[in-house]
């Protein structure tokens, strides 16, 4: 893989990093003794948003990495 894709895949891995840094904050915020159930459904809400962009992120992630693979052989 050439250094230009690697920045590619670094840079996206920062995304992935931002999306659970978000999940961590409303997961931290989900334990507050002090919420009410709109506080606690609140923190589900970003929680869940935080796991989509996850996921989205883990799927550029899993195309980037396949499109710039280069060819290979066949087998016999």
């Amino acid at each position: 893989m050439d250094e230009e894709n690697r920045v590619l895949l670094r840079r996206i891995f920062v995304l992935a990093t931002e999306a659970l840094e978000i999940a961590q904050e409303e997961a931290i915020e989900g334990q507050s003794p002090w919420l009410e159930a709109a506080g606690y459904a609140a923190c589900a809400e970003g929680l869940a948003a935080a796991a989509e962009d996850l996921a989205r992120v883990v799927a550029v992630i899993r195309i980037a990495a396949e499109v710039r693979r280069p060819p290979q052989s066949p087998t016999p």
